[in-house]
């Protein structure tokens, strides 16, 4: 105290007064911040986001179409071969997009020098531009996202997800930074889809509201961070309804202003307008049922189906990337095979097209000729292939 009185002193005689002042405060400032901290620190844990009412549509009965995969008419494909494409990309997390007489490709490599897009010829025969290179800096890649886009003066979109800029990538192969993607405030847990964002038109994106009890699609204005409700996912009680088990494959009619989504984890498509007015889901057989004990069983275990790896489309049809086995099925090699499904826009079965036995797929996409897709192989560095259906 006395030392403090000769510190004042001595402060009023030199006419210093904001010290001690600034002090003081600089010390009860500190003891309220640890004061704050402390009471925090001892309350309970923030729950999980569950799934907001957007006005969304839910899936129920009566939503739901049977049908059988005998409603098909089966045979098998007319022609598959492998593309070389004679530049080394790593067979990891690989994403293809064909428009407008090119094909872009993201492979992620994560080593110094990789660069996770390359550009080639539609046909694959002439490798012509790279582009995203991987690394941490302001214009450069960890993962990304090939957003689709029916724009016709742009090739797609692209997605950083470290930091979470939004590209365009225009058809000169020019790569434009348009704005940080958003993270809308009324949603608390908002995190990006995987395989599903999509451009549906002007500023609105395709993407997903994802919770603990189950998952919503949704769409969202990238300018002022409004989202919709599309439709609601929470129909099972596997797992208390995690959002992982709902995750699927998007494709997008802009004709018909139609989605059709296929699940990864339950024999289902679902089939919705892109202005929350309709819904019609595609269920084949009984309601599929998970039985993992946990979520790390469900992960770890593979006993668990997976039913759709991909979905693409053109104007007249979507088509649907169907395995129907477990995730790691060690007799799939000599006995399993892939088949696309071929569907109207109106949701009904047309043809089942047979893949080769033993060769695993996990993603594709059309192209400008009718009855012709590229698909990922997941066992070849030479992944790409296509396929002539008839």
């Amino acid at each position: 105290m006395k030392n403090n009185k000769v510190l004042i002193r001595t402060c009023m005689r030199k006419k210093i007064f904001f010290i001690p002042l600034f002090y003081i405060l600089f010390i009860h400032l500190n003891i309220l911040v640890f004061f704050l901290i402390s009471v925090c620190s001892c309350s309970s844990p923030q729950k999980e986001t569950v799934l907001s009412d957007l006005n969304y549509i839910y899936v129920d009965e009566s939503t739901i179409t049977k049908i059988s995969k005998e409603d098909f008419k089966e045979q098998d494909v007319k022609q598959i071969r492998q593309i070389p494409l004679n530049v080394i990309m790593m067979n990891k997390e690989v994403d293809i997009l064909v428009k407008n007489g090119y094909l872009v490709i993201k492979a992620l490599g994560r080593y110094s020098g990789a660069k996770l897009i390359n550009i080639f010829s539609e046909d694959g025969s002439k490798h012509i531009k790279e582009l995203a290179p991987f690394g941490s800096g302001p214009d450069e890649f960890t993962d990304l996202r090939i957003i689709p886009t029916s724009d016709d003066d742009l090739l797609c979109y692209i997605l950083s997800l470290h930091n979470k800029k939004l590209y365009a990538l225009d058809n000169k192969l020019s790569l434009e930074y348009i704005s940080i993607f958003p993270m809308p405030n009324n949603i608390e847990d908002f995190r990006l889809g995987v395989n599903d964002l999509y451009h549906l038109k002007t500023d609105e994106f395709l993407c997903q509201q994802k919770a603990e009890n189950g998952l919503g699609i949704c769409k969202i204005n990238i300018n002022d961070s409004i989202v919709t409700g599309l439709v609601g996912l929470n129909f099972s009680e596997s797992l208390d309804s995690f959002w992982q088990i709902y995750t699927g494959h998007t494709a997008y009619n802009p004709q018909k202003n139609l989605i059709a989504y296929s699940m990864s984890f339950f024999d289902r498509i679902l089939l919705f307008n892109a202005d929350n007015s309709h819904l019609k889901v595609i269920q084949c057989g009984t309601l599929s049922k998970l039985v993992s004990k946990s979520r790390s069983d469900f992960y770890n275990t593979g006993e668990e189906k997976t039913y759709y790896r991909a979905l693409f489309s053109d104007e007249n049809f979507f088509y649907a990337l169907y395995k129907g086995e477990k995730r790691y099925s060690p007799d799939f090699d000599e006995n399993g095979h892939y088949y696309i499904e071929k569907y109207d826009w109106e949701g009904n079965p047309v043809k089942r097209y047979k893949l080769p036995k033993g060769m695993r797929f996990y993603g594709g996409c059309s192209t400008n000729e009718n009855n012709v897709f590229y698909l990922v192989c997941s066992h070849e560095d030479e992944f790409l292939f296509k396929v002539i259906l008839e």
